[in-house]
């Protein structure tokens, strides 16, 4: 088993990551509508884990993007806005914050 590990390890250390691309929709509950943002970033040559944080910042920032397009069109109030938006930071900082324990 620790043979194996090793190996992958090995192989996780070589890859290097120089674009990431990521699209997030949402659908109004509302109006059915969907709200798409996709984002590309070149990156210079990056570890995984490296590339793996930057995505979830990446990922935040499409998916709260879309969170605003559709809040604004459901005309969703102010306090509830921030609170999704407050909750979807959250998520996004465990995920970002487990990950950079890799780094």
């Amino acid at each position: 088993m620790k043979e194996q590990q090793e190996k992958l390890d090995k192989i996780i250390r070589s890859i290097s990551v120089r674009e990431i691309r990521v699209s997030k929709t949402l659908v109004s509950q509302i109006t059915g509508d969907t709200h798409t943002v996709e984002l590309v970033a070149e990156i210079d040559e990056s570890d995984v884990s490296s590339a793996i944080v930057a995505t979830h910042i990446l990922a935040l920032k499409a998916e709260t993007t879309a969170m605003l397009h559709l809040s604004q069109s459901d005309n969703t109030p102010k306090e509830d806005r921030i609170k999704k938006m407050n909750d979807l930071k959250s998520s996004y900082s465990v995920l970002i914050a487990s990950e950079m324990e890799n780094i």
